[in-house]
């Protein structure tokens, strides 16, 4: 009996060591005057392996080695986390267990330890006199102290910024290890071009606390429609008082004009489009009246409808962290911002923590464009116990652009490339797929083993040899397409969010691995949640291992219900529907439904998807589910519609 015993306890011990969980970050010892450090673990063997038996992750960071009292717990389906709040100075504590699907806990690691310290330098703007003038003095001093980490506080007040003013008022791009403290601070910018930060090749930066609006009529115009002629597709409107004409957009064939639901700031006009423009050119006929022209029937126009016409062409970003990791915008407010509010391109780790939008006094919109917009990163976004309320595009937008090939090995290695400079950003290990969009097919799915300059562009060697039907004439959106999986924003997080009254979609994403969850999504004009690759823009590839669960969704896809389902998944060709399966992996479970279009849900060339427990009207019934053109999806409701797809038993 003692042999059995041993001999079973030995067969256990690889498994048990198969499964411990290995803290990565921050190292165990490790010093920082950074207040938003991010934690990362190995993941456990079984995670994202079977959608239907998800693993959880619990996490519990204490100031006290014994774990007696806890900063915070939490579970999470992903081996990251960030705590949603700043850490102040001291020593802490964290650790980490498993909870695989219905299975007890594996056992906790050993905890590990970490010092939040105070910075090296503390700057203090000296807002006495022009506060342009006072930042950009304070942030050269913070470049005269590189290498030190730097706290820079603006003192709370009220604080115009002048007209004349072009671009963000804190450039530290270049600049690392940095708080900049603006609780209590209310920025009042002066026109469109104006931003609040910009740092670009940068690590490690949180701004905290602004409060900032722009003056009226600066971002965009507002008023009614006085008079359509249907015979002419002319439209007739007065613009409300303080908003200035159409001749102060910087593009009108670019910014776009939407109509309002009456009584309700920021809800786009049911069963109007989501946008339209002018066909051509804007006339002047009055003192605030102006008349416009449209290509397309005026049906959806009313005498009395309230339009919006956001000024967006020429606009700067509110906050701007491209090409920079570990960067973090927390608790600030913003009434508007010109081009975008939360933006990173091409870099990682971007944390939006407990931000919001608010109405001036007057104002029927907010944003003009997307609320977070972020592409190609290495690691997604953290987003969490954000409200965007009433903009002009998606609250939340995640994607990658595509590699572009020149041509193929002259000398025969079917396994390089030579591909172009635009939108370029692969890397030896990088996981790829090869697309071509006039078919709307996947050619290949490899990795890159090796990257050289070649001219103008680059030498790529892949895993696996290149198919022979491969498309080298452009534009992009026709030619054989190469998406990097390794940095289209994965492993991103979007939990305890309120997305309220948004033009267009609330969460769209194309990403390896990602959580949607605890979200409310009310007023969307059309998807909540949804993955498409927009292969016009292009915007791709494919979304997998993504876990959509316990959202909040009501009111929404009001602008075309027959094609606003409130989650969707929708692989596409190049005008066309896609011949492959894109979306791959997936879990939609529990989440609540209400007035939206039915069915509620929308699978579109899928494999592998586990839809359960997701309710519609009210939790009266299970919510609808239409798959197209799809493998093993398994619906534990009692309403699915089976339109080419193959369904195995529950």
């Amino acid at each position: 009996m003692l042999k059995r015993i041993l001999v079973t306890a030995l067969l256990l011990a690889p498994l048990a060591a198969l499964h411990a969980i290995q803290l990565k970050a921050p190292a165990s010892g490790s010093e920082s005057a950074s207040p938003f450090p991010g934690f990362s673990w190995s993941g456990h063997p079984a995670a994202f392996k079977d959608m239907g038996r998800t693993v959880e992750y619990e996490i519990q960071i204490s100031a006290i080695a014994t774990f007696e009292a806890t900063v915070d717990k939490d579970r999470v389906a992903l081996n990251r986390y960030v705590h949603d709040k700043p850490f102040a100075p001291g020593t802490y504590y964290w650790r980490v267990r498993a909870i695989p699907y219905r299975e007890e806990p594996t056992n906790w690691t050993a905890p590990s330890s970490f010092i939040i310290r105070e910075p090296e330098v503390v700057l203090r703007v000296d807002t006495a006199k022009d506060v342009v003038e006072a930042v950009r003095e304070t942030v050269a001093k913070a470049r005269a102290a590189a290498g030190k980490s730097v706290r820079i506080v603006v003192p709370p007040g009220d604080y115009q910024i002048n007209e004349s003013f072009k671009g963000p008022l804190f450039d530290v791009s270049g600049l690392s290890n940095m708080v900049i403290d603006g609780i209590g601070v209310r920025l009042r910018f002066s026109n469109r071009k104006q931003g609040l930060i910009q740092a670009k090749d940068s690590a490690n930066i949180a701004i905290m606390g602004f409060d900032s609006s722009f003056a009226k009529g600066s971002l965009r115009l507002q008023g009614r429609i006085k008079a359509v002629d249907a015979s002419s597709r002319m439209i007739t409107v007065v613009i409300e008082p303080g908003y200035p004409g159409f001749d102060a957009s910087g593009n009108p064939k670019h910014d776009i004009i939407y109509l309002l639901e009456p009584g309700t700031e920021g809800r786009l006009k049911t069963g109007a489009p989501n946008f339209f423009r002018a066909d051509g050119a804007f006339k002047r006929e009055a003192e605030g009246i102006w008349s416009f022209t449209i290509s397309r029937d005026t049906g959806f126009c009313q005498v009395g409808d309230r339009f919006g016409y956001n000024f967006r062409s020429g606009s700067s970003h509110l906050v701007d962290f491209s090409q920079s990791r570990s960067m973090t915008a927390y608790g600030l407010t913003n009434a508007g911002w010109g081009a975008m509010q939360f933006v990173s391109i091409e870099g990682s780790d971007f944390r939006v923590l407990h931000c919001k939008t608010r109405f001036e006094e007057g104002d029927w919109m907010t944003g003009n464009a997307d609320g977070v917009h972020v592409r190609g990163h290495v690691l997604g976004p953290w987003i969490e116990g954000i409200h965007i309320n009433a903009i002009g595009d998606d609250s939340i937008a995640l994607y990658a652009r595509p590699a572009w090939m020149k041509s193929v090995d002259s000398g025969g290695n079917p396994r390089i490339a030579f591909c172009r400079s635009e939108f370029f950003n692969l890397e030896a290990g990088d996981e790829v797929s090869l697309f071509q969009p006039l078919k709307g097919e996947i050619l290949l799915e490899t990795r890159v083993e090796h990257v050289v300059r070649s001219g103008n562009g680059f030498k790529v060697t892949f895993a696996d040899p290149l198919p022979g039907d491969l498309r080298f004439k452009g534009p992009i959106q026709q030619a054989t397409q190469i998406w990097n999986r390794s940095k289209s924003c994965g492993d991103f997080m979007v939990r305890k969010c309120e997305f309220t009254n948004i033009r267009r979609y609330g969460t769209v994403f194309r990403s390896k691995r990602g959580v949607v969850e605890d979200n409310t999504y009310r007023g969307i004009s059309s998807r909540a949640i949804l993955f498409t690759n927009e292969t016009k823009w292009p915007n791709g590839l494919y979304a997998s291992e993504i876990i959509i669960r316990n959202n909040n969704i009501i009111d929404c896809g009001f602008n075309s219900p027959a094609n606003s389902a409130a989650i969707g998944f929708l692989f596409n060709g190049y005008k066309r529907v896609a011949n492959s399966i894109g979306p791959r992996n997936l879990l939609i479970e529990g989440n609540r439904i209400e007035s939206c279009p039915s069915p509620e849900i929308t699978l579109n060339r899928v494999r592998n998807a586990v839809v359960r427990g997701n309710t519609a009207g009210g939790s009266s019934r299970a919510a609808r589910v239409k798959s197209r053109h799809s493998e093993r999806v398994v619906d534990f409701g009692v309403s699915a519609i089976d339109e080419n797809s193959k369904f195995p038993s529950p």
